[in-house]
């Protein structure tokens, strides 16, 4: 959650003005009361307000950056019973490249996490992603650091991608056609 904080100082001031009217009893009276005014000058004061912005979450997931959310249905119940680690989406649906996934709103981009890899490889997670017919795979530019450790394990090596136009290490889950 992002807050701002707003400071002003404010001086203050305010003028009563009594309008002129006629004193006496009598009908033919001519005296007039003059125009009185009165000024009370207020110290200044200083406000602080605090601006808070509503953090950007997608079904209980924090989002890393405002993303059109409009991804299908199958995606949007696997979404809610996910019960692996606490992960920020960075991508949802796109709207270039009518080949991806992304562009069809099948398709999630995940912060990379390594306790997330592990949920995903455990059989818990290999359970949620057969349940709704999905796939991941760990996605960077090829000869990644990151994506190294993961290529020379057994166990990862084949849910590793090389992508050539990828904006950064990455999981990709998407639903399979």
């Amino acid at each position: 959650m992002v807050a701002k904080t707003l400071i002003a100082n404010l001086a203050l001031s305010f003028t009563l003005v009594v309008s002129p009217s006629k004193v006496g009893n009598t009908a033919n009276s001519d005296l007039v009361k003059t125009e009185s005014i009165y000024t009370m000058e207020l110290p200044e004061v200083t406000i602080k307000a605090k601006k808070i912005r509503k953090a950007m979450t997608f079904e209980d997931f924090k989002l890393e950056s405002p993303c059109d959310t409009n991804v299908t249905t199958d995606l949007r119940a696997a979404l809610r019973s996910y019960t692996g680690p606490d992960i920020k989406i960075t991508s949802l649906k796109r709207h270039y490249n009518c080949k991806s996934k992304h562009f069809h709103g099948k398709a999630v981009d995940l912060q990379f996490r390594h306790e997330l890899i592990e949920w995903l490889v455990s059989e818990e997670g290999q359970q949620w992603l057969n349940q709704h017919n999905m796939l991941f795979y760990i996605e960077d530019r090829p000869h990644s650091r990151k994506l190294l450790q993961y290529k020379k394990n057994e166990i990862y090596s084949k849910y590793v991608f090389e992508n050539p136009h990828s904006t950064g290490a990455h999981i990709h889950i998407n639903i399979k056609s």
